[in-house]
């Protein structure tokens, strides 16, 4: 589904494209003044799905997202989750729906222009870092709006960025390229993805940058392996990587076992311990991220 080969072989004329992002929106959301139990003592969360469209008049982009939202008195962490190139946010529903039951929303953008729908543009990818601000500052202003769907659902002090394949690679802009940082963000997942395809700028100049997981198949040949480890070795700690054992590029994170539950189980440990400040959640992480056969785990930090 994804075509990110080309990609790799054309890195290095697509460093100098333009960013496009500007600067990050401002929230207007209102901070939470609920302390609800915590998630992880109520869990599984029945979910509920439902769609909403923004539009970025300013940058001429219309955005439908997806949201996976936990049922139940919030606020709740919230999770941008971005598809790869040729797909759209229902291609991960599979993901979407188990980080919900855990108790994160869930807001996946369909991005305008790498969708299957938008012609699968792959040098787009340099504005959806911008995309990504935007979507959270559309979602937090909604929070604090009344009879919006969004309505005291979202813990604005809590975010965090995750994203398949060229997903991954826009979650890694937002969080760790000087073109597109997004300051709100407190934790980073890249699934099979590596800090390429950037603008003019630098990867991972900022100390103070939040934690990244990284998870990867050793067999991927679209995304290689070896540029996921190379943008590990890059980032500044807390930083985790998982490798899963002869896994390819798609299939592992969207239902094919036993490498889906790895990933599903190593996202919920590492947002359970950057996002809600559970204790316990880096041994989980630690213990679930280590599978005989099917996945290893680096920590480092």
């Amino acid at each position: 589904m994804h075509r990110l080969a080309a990609a790799i072989t054309v890195v290095g004329a697509l460093l100098g494209a333009a960013c496009g992002t500007g600067s990050v929106p401002t929230s207007t959301a209102t901070p939470s003044t609920r302390t609800p139990a915590s998630i992880v003592e109520r869990r599984p969360f029945p979910v509920e799905v439902f769609e909403e469209t923004f539009e970025d008049e300013g940058r001429d982009r219309t955005l439908p997202v997806r949201v996976h939202r936990p049922r139940g008195a919030g606020p709740f962490p919230m999770v941008v989750l971005s598809h790869g190139l040729s797909a759209a946010a229902r291609f991960l529903d599979p993901l979407a729906e188990p980080l919900a039951e855990a108790g994160y929303v869930v807001v996946a953008p369909t991005f305008p222009k790498t969708s299957g729908a938008g012609g699968a543009q792959l040098l787009d990818v340099t504005n959806q870092p911008a995309d990504v601000s935007f979507v959270i500052d559309e979602v937090l202003a909604a929070s604090s709006v009344a009879g919006s769907q969004f309505a005291g659902l979202i813990d604005e002090d809590e975010i965090a960025a995750a994203g398949h394949s060229l997903g991954a690679i826009t979650s890694l802009m937002a969080g760790y390229h000087s073109c597109c940082l997004d300051d709100r963000l407190d934790a980073v997942v890249s699934l099979a993805g590596a800090a390429i395809l950037a603008p003019s700028g630098a990867w991972f100049a900022d100390d103070d940058a939040p934690p990244l997981l990284m998870v990867h198949g050793d067999r991927d040949l679209l995304v290689l392996y070896a540029l996921g480890q190379s943008a590990f070795e890059q980032a500044p700690p807390p930083k985790y990587f998982a490798t899963l054992i002869a896994a390819s590029h798609s299939p592992p994170y969207v239902g094919e076992q036993p490498y889906f539950d790895v990933v599903v189980d190593s996202m919920v440990a590492f947002f359970d311990s950057y996002l809600v400040d559970d204790d316990a959640a880096l041994d989980r992480l630690r213990e679930v991220g280590e599978v005989d056969d099917v996945a290893e785990l680096e920590a480092v930090g």
